[in-house]
């Protein structure tokens, strides 16, 4: 099956390393990772296990427009977007499967886990002016939160 996607769709790892490197001055604070099993990625400097989300996530400080890696035993495979955060659940949006508002506990069923970069509100966002796909839009749109 032959995708039309651009590169920075097929790149989530390469995106979680620009995004969580502090350097390049857009992570608020440490790598979240939320895991299912015995062991975390290695990733997170805040380990959580999947079972322990929901009592932290007040706690936590993550916000819409944050964003989400999944990840298996073979690295990052996938990145989106927090969406909204309430009543002790993180809701996310996709684009594979098309997501809106789904619930992040759900998601990890079939993951190792999942990495939360929290973004800084006060980053200098942009959009690559050849990519206006709905869900870049969203991205940008979201994150923007100057």
């Amino acid at each position: 099956m032959f995708w039309n996607t651009t590169p920075a769709w097929t790149h989530s790892a390469t995106q979680f390393d620009y995004f969580s490197n502090p350097d390049n001055g857009y992570i608020n604070g440490q790598i979240i990772d939320v895991y299912k099993g015995q062991t975390a990625s290695g990733k997170g400097s805040q380990n959580i296990p999947i079972d322990d989300l929901s009592a932290q996530v007040s706690s936590l400080g993550v916000q819409p427009g944050d964003l989400l890696y999944f990840y298996k035993d073979d690295g990052i495979h996938h990145a989106a977007v927090v969406s909204e955060v309430a009543d002790g659940k993180i809701l996310y949006s996709a684009n594979s499967i098309t997501r809106y508002d789904h619930d992040l506990e759900e998601a990890i069923k079939n993951e190792k886990g999942i990495l939360i970069v929290r973004l800084k509100d006060e980053s200098n966002w942009h959009i690559e002016p050849h990519c206006i796909c709905d869900s870049c839009i969203y991205f940008f749109f979201s994150i923007n939160r100057m």
